[in-house]
């Protein structure tokens, strides 16, 4: 992984590496650097300085990008795997949602997605 935090470019790149029948393929996924970690490094961390009202904020930017993927795309998005190590926070404590392996897209007409017990 590579990383650069120059004070105009904050840029995280990552290579993945697939084996195909054709071969391995590489790809380059690129996001924004979030200067803030991941939400459980705050929560977990022996002083916390994350605010009421920052927490609230938090919440409610995690909401709306829930929100945002069961509802504004032409099938929802079901993440099935959200916990605090996957939300990311920027400079300004805003909520990126991230790790999309498990996610599923669900037609809308289905109703709420059901899962069983293991």
């Amino acid at each position: 992984m590579v990383t650069s935090q120059h004070s105009d470019i904050d840029v995280v790149m990552k290579k993945i590496l697939q084996v195909s029948k054709q071969g391995q393929k590489e790809y380059i996924t690129k996001v924004k650097f979030m200067q803030n970690g991941s939400l459980d490094s705050h929560l977990f961390s022996k002083n916390c300085a994350l605010t009421w009202d920052m927490r609230y904020k938090i919440c409610l930017g995690l909401v709306n990008a829930l929100d945002y993927l069961y509802k504004n795309w032409e099938q929802c998005m079901v993440h099935r795997d959200i916990k605090t190590v996957n939300v990311m926070l920027d400079s300004k404590f805003n909520v990126k949602l991230g790790d999309f392996r498990l996610a599923k897209l669900m037609d809308h007409d289905l109703g709420p997605p059901t899962t069983d017990l293991a």
